[in-house]
């Protein structure tokens, strides 16, 4: 059989070059102590390794979970969710609801947004159902599901499924409405129920 002539070792040039200063890569170049990240001092622990048994997920899912950070301009939203009210943002130039929490409408650059009470309905749009969380304070809520509802003023809206629902079902199109859920001591965050 004969062989190509692109994999015969006889054939081949040498190692490629290498940047100026450096030596070539090669079985002639001893290991050296390198630096960063390439050193692994930052690198994570294979998934089989952290999802083993007794790999310390049990000890971390008792942890908090990782809540929004309060800020000047999204402070009104929290404390309205803590007070059970949602509450966006509109601009009195455009008239258009804002959500995300901003500094300026995204819709026609007004700086003057007011808040105000919106009613919380809205109709599924598109959803995912998670079944590996990446935090592990999720793992003893898995599966759930995280959805983008469109409100009735009009912006799109993220967030998680309050309750049960079948994993194979097809939510899109639903009606809903917001709830609130107490996540960590002081804070309260919207999820939508199925209406």
């Amino acid at each position: 059989m004969r062989r190509e002539r692109r994999h015969d070792r006889r054939l081949r040039g040498r190692d490629p070059a290498s940047p100026r200063g450096r030596r070539s890569p090669g079985a002639r170049c001893e290991a050296r102590r390198r630096r960063g990240l390439r050193a692994g001092l930052l690198r994570a622990r294979p998934l089989r390794q952290r999802l083993r048994a007794g790999a310390g997920v049990t000890a971390m899912a008792n942890d908090l979970k990782p809540m929004p950070r309060l800020t000047s301009i999204n402070r009104p939203f929290f404390e309205a969710c803590n007070a059970g009210e949602l509450r966006l943002q509109r601009c009195t130039a455009c008239a258009k609801h804002v959500y995300f929490p901003r500094v300026c409408c995204p819709h026609c650059g007004g700086g003057a947004l007011e808040w105000v009470a919106v009613s919380g309905r809205g109709t599924i749009r598109t959803h995912t159902l998670v079944r590996r969380p990446q935090h592990p304070s999720f793992f003893p809520e898995a599966p759930y599901h995280v959805l983008a509802v469109t409100l009735e003023e009009g912006p799109l809206m993220y967030s998680r499924l309050a309750g049960e629902a079948p994993e194979d079902a097809d939510l899109i199109g639903r009606k809903v409405r917001v709830t609130f859920s107490q996540e960590a001591p002081g804070q309260k965050l919207p999820f939508f129920e199925l209406a």
